[in-house]
């Protein structure tokens, strides 16, 4: 039969089982921690192109409305079927001329209706894939 030795109490420390464990709870909270970092810098990522992109729309809406105060409605026909680059988005070659506009008359069959919608869509292919924003506002025309 074999005996085993005990150690004195002054050599007494940590087994190898316990710092092993011990590493692999380290181990294990330390990529938890960098997968959160990793996630919150895509979220950063996505939130500056979709800015970007809504930015460079409601420019647009505004340069819109303002040409329709200057010139009538009718000028603003020049803006429909428009197609712009968006710097920001330019990362990628096939985001050139990726911001749309289009001008439809709200109602076209009430001679009375004198309301354009103007519509500006972004689509663009992003860091995390295909991306769009759209926005939409209405023109009391003349």
């Amino acid at each position: 039969m074999m005996t085993v030795k005990r150690m004195p109490e002054s050599q007494s420390g940590f087994t190898l089982v316990e710092v092993l464990l011990a590493a692999v709870v380290l181990a294990v909270s330390i990529l938890g921690f960098a997968s959160t970092i990793v996630d919150g810098c895509r979220s950063a990522a996505l939130n500056r192109e979709t800015d970007a992109a809504a930015r460079a729309a409601r420019d647009v809406l505004e340069e819109v409305r303002s040409f329709a105060r200057a010139f009538g409605d009718e000028a603003v026909d020049e803006y429909d079927g428009a197609r712009r680059d968006v710097p920001a988005l330019l990362f990628r070659e096939e985001n050139r001329d990726c911001l749309f506009v289009s001008v439809r008359e709200t109602d076209p069959g009430d001679p009375l209706s004198r309301l354009l919608d103007v519509r500006v869509d972004v689509r663009w292919v992003g860091r995390l894939g295909p991306r769009d924003v759209s926005m939409t506002t209405r023109i009391l025309g003349g």
